[in-house]
């Protein structure tokens, strides 16, 4: 199962056919420690797709942590390898 998403923005919608989340206005979603910020931004519930837009002159905001790094590191991939070679 995969984590829960939390977001906000000044309007939310969800198109229940389509299964699609909308939010606009100062749009953020968050999944762990990763998140996407933008003036708008569409959330595809069955594949977990995000697009993010925001109007001229801005960007949009994205920090992604793989979370496998997160959790494990690159020192327990290694110990991990290890104890099954034994």
């Amino acid at each position: 199962m995969a984590n829960p998403i939390k977001g906000h923005a000044s309007k939310a919608r969800y198109e229940v056919d389509k299964q699609l989340v909308t939010l606009t206005g100062n749009a953020y979603l968050e999944q762990l420690d990763s998140n996407i910020q933008g003036d708008k931004i569409t959330y595809l519930v069955p594949t977990q797709q995000m697009e993010a837009f925001s109007d001229k002159g801005k960007r949009v905001t994205t920090v992604i942590l793989p979370a496998q790094l997160q959790e494990k590191g690159p020192a327990a991939n290694k110990n991990s390898s290890a104890s099954k070679s034994k």
